[in-house]
């Protein structure tokens, strides 16, 4: 997976540029979400794009990546050229929420195995994330109350898919108490889902159908718990 580009070193020389008080996302924001180390040399051979695939320059790209409400998706083309996007996050959960439901199966760290069979008639959320990421482990952290509210509830699962080894997502979970279903090694089914950006939280209703997905929303607490109410009524 590559979802994470040179652009980000641009963004963080933008950034430093910039009030820090009026920044709607900073560079470790950005480099958390992407899973992957910056490049050490910038490439060349890359074009940018805008939401309308229009062509555009770097600095117009990072600057609006920088605002917060886009992701950057990464293309390598036949002749090793690269093409990079920018996607309107509002957009791309839109995506998300309009395709079917691909088949999967996972298991969590016990070895419990779920299907997209075995989990009709449940309101199920996926909550995609990993554990080297400030943003993820505080959305997870953030969100542990919310899912111990619905732990006994049978008619709803809360399965929190990492990208993580077993090894290293046992060891950050050691210590405390949490409310969800881990599985770990879950890169391809998140790939298999279309996930380009993380934490990402889809949540699915008893149809099997993909209702709502939450994409670094500023309340997303309140999403997710206004979704899982509604379903569930």
């Amino acid at each position: 997976m590559k979802y994470f580009n040179y652009t980000i070193l641009l963004l963080l020389i933008l950034s430093a540029c910039k009030d820090p008080s009026k920044e709607k996302i900073t560079f470790e924001d950005i480099k958390d979400s992407s899973h992957r180390a910056a490049p050490t040399k910038i490439e060349e051979n890359i074009t940018f794009f805008d939401t309308q695939n229009k062509i555009i320059s770097t600095d117009k790209f990072n600057q609006l990546l920088a605002e917060g409400l886009y992701l950057s998706e990464q293309k390598q083309k036949i002749d090793g050229s690269e093409e990079v996007h920018l996607v309107s996050i509002k957009e791309h959960a839109k995506k998300l929420e309009a395709q079917p439901l691909p088949d999967f199966e996972l298991s969590n760290l016990r070895g419990d195995r779920y299907t997209k069979q075995s989990l009709a008639g449940k309101v199920t959320i996926l909550s995609f994330w990993f554990t080297a990421s400030h943003i993820c482990t505080k959305d997870i952290q953030d969100l542990n109350a919310l899912a111990k509210k619905y732990a006994n509830n049978k008619n709803c699962i809360w399965i929190a898919p990492a990208l993580d080894s077993p090894a290293n997502l046992s060891r950050f979970l050691r210590g405390k108490s949490w409310n969800f279903d881990f599985a770990a090694d879950q890169e391809l089914l998140a790939l298999k889902f279309g996930i380009i950006t993380y934490p990402t939280h889809l949540i699915i209703d008893k149809q099997g159908n993909i209702s709502k997905a939450v994409i670094r929303h500023p309340k997303t607490n309140e999403v997710v718990e206004q979704t899982i109410q509604n379903l569930l009524s």
